[in-house]
């Protein structure tokens, strides 16, 4: 019973930090793109995102359209996560500052990996749907354009049908598995040691 008392919570604080994380990462993305701040969405993500990103964004600067307090809120946000993961599912305490940091860059790119995973398959079943605009396809729009306009460079169409959706997806999935998996599993090692 404890046992899976202990899995429900690692689910909760697992998914509400990934939520947040990725809710960092999309405003990342749309101020980078330079999104429609009138969009309802892009105004949920920014007063949800705005409270931590308030104190470091006295100090730190905004190097080429890109706030650098969102990145170390997410930075801290991930090593917070990966401390109170590895502490309820092992009762282990983390040793290794550097280990932890590492580790946490490669969640992070995890998590960015995801997002864009998602927002194709959005992109993806919206374009099958004839749908007017709305605020949601303009914001997985934004997220999605510097792959998909690299993957539309890349592939032709072929009878009318666009196939660069199947290469970003598979970019995404090679990037995890080549490299992102391999600095999580270098975090961990360090972090434990």
């Amino acid at each position: 019973m404890a046992s899976s008392i202990n899995y429900a919570i690692l689910y909760i604080v697992t998914s509400v930090f990934n939520l947040y994380i990725m809710l960092l990462i999309t405003r990342i993305l749309l101020q980078v793109g330079r999104a429609n701040p009138i969009n309802p969405l892009t105004r949920l993500i920014i007063s949800i995102t705005k409270w931590p990103l308030g104190l470091g964004q006295h100090f730190l600067p905004t190097i080429k359209n890109i706030d650098t307090a969102i990145i170390l809120v997410m930075l801290v946000t991930s090593c917070i996560k990966i401390y109170l993961i590895t502490y309820i599912a092992n009762g282990i305490l983390l040793p290794n500052i550097l280990g932890l940091i590492i580790w946490a860059i490669g969640d992070i790119g995890l998590q960015l990996m995801n997002l864009f995973f998602y927002a194709i398959i959005i992109q993806v079943i919206a374009s099958w749907i004839t749908m007017t605009t709305s605020p949601i396809l303009e914001v997985v729009y934004y997220i999605t354009a510097p792959i998909m306009k690299l993957c539309r460079r890349l592939t032709p169409t072929i009878g009318g049908l666009d196939i660069s959706p199947v290469l970003a997806i598979l970019m995404i999935k090679l990037i995890e598995i080549l490299f992102i998996w391999n600095i999580i599993s270098f975090g961990k090692l360090l972090s434990t040691t």
